[in-house]
This record gives structure tokens, C-alpha cells and sequence, in this order.
């Protein structure tokens, strides 16, 4: 996610993944359930709690730590059987 791009994942996905109302409350659009409910799940952070711009970076940095977390896990002991 970019600030200069606010609603959208990244360059790749074109379409927002959520709207932002006149007060402040975050609306999911389709794309961005399908693309962030999974990875925020794999945390215990379900999407319909996050309903602020706040909420959003506050679960991206944490999947972030847990995803980086995973991988450092597979690197050092291969993985998961």
C-alpha cells in the first residue's frame, strides 16, 4: 500500500480494495476481501473488525510480522509437515 495511493494494495491491483467515508469509516470493496480476509485470518485479525484507515495499517504491519515470522521459520527448519 502506498500513501500516494490510498485504497489500493499495491501497483499491481488496479482496483481499490476499500472506500473511505466522509467519516473516516473503511468500507471493503470486493477485491480487497478477497485479496486481504485469508492473510489477515492466518493472524487471528478478521476483516470485519478493521473498519479504519488506522485498523488497516495495524493489521498489515502485524500479517507483515507474522508472514515474515512464517518464512524465517521455514528457513531455518524447512517446512511445515
Amino acid at each position: 500500500m502506498y500513501d500516494d495511493h490510498p485504497g489500493r494494495a499495491d501497483d499491481i491491483h488496479l482496483e481499490p480494495v476499500y472506500h473511505i467515508d466522509e467519516n473516516g469509516l473503511l468500507a471493503w470493496t470486493d477485491e480487497g476481501l478477497r485479496t486481504y480476509r485469508r492473510r489477515f485470518a492466518q493472524f487471528g485479525i478478521r476483516i470485519e473488525t478493521i473498519t479504519t484507515y488506522e485498523d488497516y495499517r495495524t493489521a498489515l504491519q502485524r500479517s507483515a510480522a507474522g508472514l515474515q515470522d512464517q518464512l524465517l521459520a521455514i528457513a531455518t527448519d524447512g517446512p511445515r509437515s
